[in-house]
């Protein structure tokens, strides 16, 4: 049995996201037509940054592309993709590999325990989380990844995270509900609204993580992709 909050890969947890579920032609398919348009505008270069991957797929998603088109501008370079998380060295080897097809810079960052000290980096564009990852890693070491990928994020910067149903619960419920409530209890702080214990415990994990939702797109396949900014702030000296 998988150990709670663990964050390596148990392949017999279940078949949702991998080519034995009957929806995962349909999730491919949603994930290369709408994960690149989620990208910071307004860059022809970007580094990327996945918290605890499982495989290599992702990278593709964000890097069909080896070069913006020439004549028109139009495009993203993929310049950088980072893990973060600890990798065996089968992952490193299909990650440098492919990362080589794409014409992409391959790197790896190692996990930070302190995560109330982080320094921020600000050198990536946009941090990814795929499906399966939230449930595979449990709310408090998900947390943990979450404020990384938000302290290391440029100030136009955002977090890519990709939820199946069970990732979803993990989270707090539906991203729609999530959204709905850490507004309120931004309200809420304000004084503009009264508490709820209800909501607060819904944003608790993304607030944890240094993530805002700022907006959510649901498809049919089963997958959803919240686009979150960073909110880290390093601690006063």
């Amino acid at each position: 049995r998988q150990a709670e909050d663990s964050w390596f890969p148990n392949p017999f947890a279940n078949i949702q996201g991998s080519m034995a579920d009957p929806g995962y032609w349909k999730q491919q398919y949603f994930l290369a037509a709408n994960l690149k348009q989620l990208l910071p505008p307004n860059r022809d270069e970007i580094t990327a940054m996945q918290l605890a991957p499982n495989d290599c797929k992702y990278l593709g998603y964000l890097a069909p592309d080896k070069m913006p088109d020439k004549e028109t501008g139009e495009g993203v370079k993929l310049e950088q993709y980072l893990v973060l998380g600890p990798v065996s060295g089968i992952q490193k080897y299909e990650f440098e590999k492919q990362c080589k097809v794409y014409s992409v810079a391959a790197g790896f960052r190692e996990w930070q325990r302190d995560v109330l000290n982080l320094v921020p980096r600000k050198d990536v564009h946009v941090g990814v989380v795929s499906a399966g990852t939230a449930a595979r890693l449990g709310g408090r070491i998900l947390s943990e990844g979450l404020v990384q990928l938000a302290a290391a994020l440029t100030r136009d910067g955002r977090v890519l995270l990709v939820c199946n149903e069970e990732d979803e619960q993990v989270i707090g419920g539906k991203l729609e509900e999530v959204m709905e409530a850490q507004n309120w209890k931004e309200m809420e702080e304000s004084g503009d609204l009264p508490p709820d214990p209800e909501k607060d415990e819904m944003a608790q994990v993304l607030q944890q993580g240094k993530l805002r939702l700022v907006r959510v797109q649901r498809d049919e396949c089963g997958l959803t992709i919240g686009v979150c900014a960073g909110t880290y702030k390093p601690k006063a000296a």
